[in-house]
């Protein structure tokens, strides 16, 4: 599937992209949707900073932790800037990372 929009947007993070991909009848049905019938598929992309993190332990402990929330597809976290990029199908809230990130033990900024 190939994306036919992309828009960066206001939301909870400090960065937050959003982008859809379209599914005709003709394709194959690999997510959720009606069969025979067009729709969207729509993730989100938001970057994050977290304090704290010192070795690869504390790398998967928010990684699992973040990829607990409802919605989250992926996560990848950079030890050295503290960067966290979250790909997901609902935006996660301020309020849910700070909450995943506060339960590995470190801090968001």
């Amino acid at each position: 599937m190939k994306p036919f929009f992309s828009t960066s947007r206001n939301g909870p993070s400090p960065l937050s992209t959003f982008s859809c991909l379209l599914t005709l009848p003709s394709s194959p049905r690999t997510h959720y949707g009606p069969p025979g019938r067009e729709y969207a598929l729509c993730m989100t992309t938001s970057n994050w900073t977290v304090n704290g993190m010192t070795c690869g332990h504390c790398v998967s402990a928010v990684t699992q932790e973040v990829s607990a929330i409802e919605g989250v597809e992926s996560v990848e976290v950079d030890l050295a800037t503290g960067a966290v990029t979250v790909e997901a199908s609902v935006d996660p809230t301020r309020e849910q990372m700070a909450a995943a990130v506060d339960e590995a033990g470190y801090a968001l900024v």
